[in-house]
């Protein structure tokens, strides 16, 4: 089933990391991006989503006050809003406004999926708190290797472009996507490939298969 899904965070990366973990999952979903809430509140507004993936602290809007005018609207959005805030009563305020779950900016991305996929059955997705101390997107990491090798080696803006490499994004696409040059994307993977120990895409392909990162 295809769906609307619109990401909203006044981050640029965040925005693509996410869209392009959710494609490699999703190939056939329809993404928006928004970088406020009065962007999210008019996106929904001339489009209806099935899905809102909303940051919770943002300039112009909040996404809380957001997700009140987007469910006045159109009550059967499904919000999940990310925060790196847990407590009690805000969690009690999204529940009564009607978002449909959490999820911290320190999950792993196989628990951002979890909870997109809980509530596209319609079950919410409440933690209590933030759970582990790994970031998001970080879940491919090697978990059993102490020292800081292959992907774990990776800086924020490699472990990026790994993404967008092994999902298919050409160089040209990348290179525009992280407003850098094809120059400097060169650079940065092969720094990538030295790192994981992989001399093509296609050895990479076969790395990030090999290591769940795919």
């Amino acid at each position: 089933m295809n769906y609307n899904v619109l990401l909203v965070d006044d981050h640029t990366l965040v925005r693509k990391g996410f869209k392009a973990l959710l494609l490699t999952h999703f190939p056939n979903w329809q993404i928006r991006e928004a970088e406020n809430g009065v962007q999210a509140i008019l996106t929904c507004s001339a489009v209806r989503q099935d899905i809102v993936l909303m940051d919770y602290d943002m300039p112009k809007l909040d996404g809380l006050s957001a997700a009140r005018q987007i469910l006045k609207e159109s009550p059967g959005v499904r919000i999940l809003m990310v925060s790196m805030h847990g407590d009690h009563e805000l969690l009690e305020e999204l529940r009564e406004t009607g978002v449909m779950g959490i999820i911290y900016k320190n999950a792993g991305d196989e628990e951002l999926l979890h909870a997109i996929n809980r509530i596209r059955q319609g079950i919410k997705h409440f933690p209590s708190s933030p759970g582990s101390n790994t970031p998001v997107f970080s879940s491919f990491a090697v978990r059993h290797d102490k020292k800081r090798t292959g992907l774990l080696s990776l800086t924020a803006r490699e472990a990026e472009i790994f993404r967008l490499l092994v999902a298919g994004q050409k160089p040209a696409v990348i290179a525009a996507t992280l407003s850098i040059s094809v120059k400097t994307l060169d650079t940065h993977k092969m720094s990538i490939f030295r790192k994981c120990n992989v001399h093509s895409l296609p050895e990479l392909l076969r790395f990030a298969f090999k290591n769940n990162a795919i």
